[in-house]
């Protein structure tokens, strides 16, 4: 079975889809946004998708909605994971020499109070995925002083250092994940 994955190895939808196909037979198909994810089930080219719907701290994911009104699915179920929040980098750096902070959109509003209080002058520069924000870390693709918000395993799989381990704004951080196939 192939499973259409938002985002790339170590996004927060990887871990929901590995909790919810508990399967040796499962092929995670990592397609980096929810448009791609619905665009791939609508033409069969997957089985499955899993896509983040909803955090309790920042809300309705808006690029899930636009990609949900503009393709005819059906909602299988869904999951909720519990959401920790780190700041990553290449080489150790103090808070104070940090000048960019690099995320989705939902991780960045989720550490708000942590970004305020630690890194009160860096740039808030969201993207379009936490896990591929890890991947232009490890390669070079920002200044030496930039960090990045996401999902611990991360730091292993790209072999980024973990500067702190939960930055989100509570510790009752949830999201949705719903599972699709094709209408």
């Amino acid at each position: 079975m192939k499973i259409g994955i938002q985002g790339v190895p170590g996004s927060f939808c990887e871990v929901a889809a590995k909790q919810y196909f508990q399967a040796d037979h499962v092929e995670n198909i990592y397609l980096h946004n929810s448009h791609n994810v619905c665009e791939a089930l609508s033409n069969n080219l997957i089985d499955r998708g899993v896509i983040a719907v909803e955090n309790s701290i920042g809300g309705i994911v808006e690029e899930t909605k636009l990609a949900l009104a503009a393709f005819p699915l059906r909602v299988l179920d869904e999951i909720e994971i519990p959401i920790v929040q780190c700041l990553m980098s290449v080489a150790p750096i103090p808070f104070e020499q940090i000048t960019e902070i690099h995320s989705h959109p939902q991780a960045l509003a989720q550490s708000t109070a942590f970004i305020a209080s630690k890194m009160p002058n860096a740039k808030v520069i969201p993207e379009e995925d936490t896990a591929l924000c890890a991947q232009h870390l490890r390669d070079g693709k920002w200044s030496n002083t930039a960090v990045m918000i996401g999902n611990a395993a991360c730091a292993e799989i790209y072999g980024l250092r973990l500067l702190q381990e939960g930055t989100q704004n509570t510790d009752n951080n949830r999201t949705r994940c719903i599972i699709l196939a094709s209408g």
